[in-house]
């Protein structure tokens, strides 16, 4: 068992159905996912709005240059140039919504067949145990009840959120793109109008 670094819990209770803005409702490659090429990156949104910023970065979070002017539609597309096999790749991105208001987010995915040592860790969330693996392929993977709707990752290099939604299921799994100290944070329904939140950090070797 890995040693893993916990901070203070930090519980937030508010609303859930706060205004929102512009959504990413669609990636290809999607978040997640091994891919043999890569050509182009697509963002699919629920309306039109303008690609402010795009960096792209290599399992060392080396920047890798992308040249883009300000686009502005619902699918974006950005062109890659060629990059090297067996690494995770991530992302992040802000576009301006129609409202003006800026919207930023990230992705990941592995580019090849790289393999990875197992590894675990044990975290506690809202009082219960939860075991987070990660697989030979790079996918961690976490139980959860199903009134966990989300997860949200964050580092402090990529700033921009990870999020991955759940759709009623009880295992989740993702990719973690580079090493550090990571937060983890799990997003509880408690009912309809109202969510809590509880994070935790882990040292990603």
């Amino acid at each position: 068992m890995k040693k893993f670094i916990i901070i203070i819990i930090t519980l937030t209770l508010y609303n859930s159905s706060a205004y929102s803005h512009s959504q990413l409702t669609k990636s290809d490659p999607s978040n997640f996912t091994y891919i043999k090429k890569l050509n182009k990156i697509i963002l699919e949104f629920n309306e039109v709005v303008t690609l402010s910023k795009f960096e792209l970065f290599d399992s060392n979070f080396k920047n890798i240059t992308i040249n883009i002017n300000n686009i502005e539609s619902q699918i974006i597309e950005i062109n890659i140039p060629k990059i090297k096999n067996n690494e995770i790749y991530s992302y992040r991105f802000l576009v301006i919504s129609a409202d003006g208001h800026p919207v930023s987010s990230a992705g990941v995915f592995l580019l090849g067949n790289k393999k990875f040592n197992n590894k675990e860790y044990t975290l506690n969330f809202f009082e219960d145990k939860f075991l987070l693996k990660r697989s030979t392929k790079g996918l961690y993977s976490i139980k959860v009840p199903t009134n966990i709707i989300s997860i949200e990752l964050r580092n402090k290099l990529l700033k921009a959120p990870i999020i991955i939604d759940n759709q009623n299921k009880v295992n989740l799994s993702f990719m973690i793109p580079f090493k550090g100290e990571w937060e983890i944070t799990l997003i509880k329904e408690v009912d309809k109008f109202n969510i809590i939140r509880e994070s935790k950090i882990i040292q990603v070797n």
